[in-house]
């Protein structure tokens, strides 16, 4: 249904007559965007008629091409309608209107109306989703792996949170991460993406990440069999936490292949208590400290473990 401010003449006696348009102080207004056919308007325009304009407020400029074939999209006041002939017309409002023009459209049409969250709102895009935080006023976007993982984890109902990133690349130039109110996700093409959270993240992030001796994550955080606790596996080592503990601690190299044959966190050591560090008094020496004993690594008489 027309609005008001959008008056046609019906008496076809006089001729078809175009739509008049009022003048607005400091508001460019735009007719309905008509189609060959005089009385039929675009999908876009049917979807905004459909709407009401809630929301929206008024056109501010005509039908555009889109970022991608066979689609279009029309700015307003407060936000877009995107339509391609796949996905058909959906509306996007506020900080991921901005977004998705800021981007220049590259995460495809909108699948969806925009959707609200607690505390923000989303929307679902062809090769990926653009995010809005109520809390930190932004809106940040999640495509490919990264976005996979976001949803096996429940998304914005998961552990992880809101977005508070774009997908951005890594310190070595080898991989992407997006980060989020409760955590990251990290990809890399050998290993996949995996999130990291909690004090395993903290103590990952100390090590200095994928630039560390552990290089990426290979799964995500794992619980104990004792369940007491969690760890998770790297390309290089492995990070474990007890639950409680103050700080998670990592392990890697031959004094991880001993603690894993012994049984891990199962074993009468127990959890770790340090990282792996230097031998006092041994050359290339190493220690790792247990609940219950030490996984010492000595370049001449090889691995050992002392129980206390």
């Amino acid at each position: 249904m027309f609005r008001s401010y959008y008056p046609f003449v019906n008496d076809m006696s006089r001729g078809p007559t175009y739509p008049f348009i009022p003048s607005y102080p400091l508001i460019q207004l735009y007719p309905i965007q008509m189609t060959a056919d005089l009385y039929r308007v675009s999908p876009i325009d049917k979807k905004y008629a459909e709407l009401d304009s809630k929301g929206l407020g008024q056109p501010i400029g005509p039908e555009e091409p889109g970022p991608y074939p066979n689609g279009k999209f029309r700015r307003y006041q407060h936000g877009i309608i995107t339509w391609s002939q796949e996905t058909g017309a959906h509306r996007i409002l506020g900080r991921i209107a901005k977004k998705w023009q800021e981007m220049k459209g590259s995460p495809g049409y909108a699948l969806s109306d925009q959707g609200f969250t607690a505390l923000g709102q989303q929307a679902e895009f062809q090769y990926g989703n653009i995010y809005s935080s109520d809390l930190t006023g932004t809106a940040n976007e999640v495509h490919g792996l990264i976005l996979e993982r976001y949803k096996q984890l429940g998304g914005t109902k998961g552990v992880l949170g809101l977005p508070i990133s774009d997908e951005t690349k890594t310190a070595d130039g080898k991989g992407r991460f997006n980060n989020f109110v409760f955590g990251k996700i990290l990809w890399s093409q050998e290993t996949g993406a995996w999130e990291l959270r909690g004090p395993i993240w903290t103590k990952y992030s100390q090590l200095g990440e994928e630039k560390s001796i552990l290089r990426y994550p290979v799964s995500g955080d794992i619980a104990t069999p004792d369940g007491k606790g969690s760890y998770q596996q790297f390309q290089y080592g492995y990070i474990y936490y007890k639950t409680l503990a103050l700080s998670a601690f990592e392990v890697h190299g031959l004094i991880l292949k001993e603690y894993l044959k012994l049984g891990a966190t199962t074993s009468k050591l127990g959890f770790p208590v340090s990282d792996e560090k230097d031998l006092p008094g041994v050359a290339g020496g190493k220690i790792s400290n247990f609940e219950n004993g030490d996984i010492i690594y000595d370049p001449v008489k090889g691995v050992s473990v002392y129980y206390r």
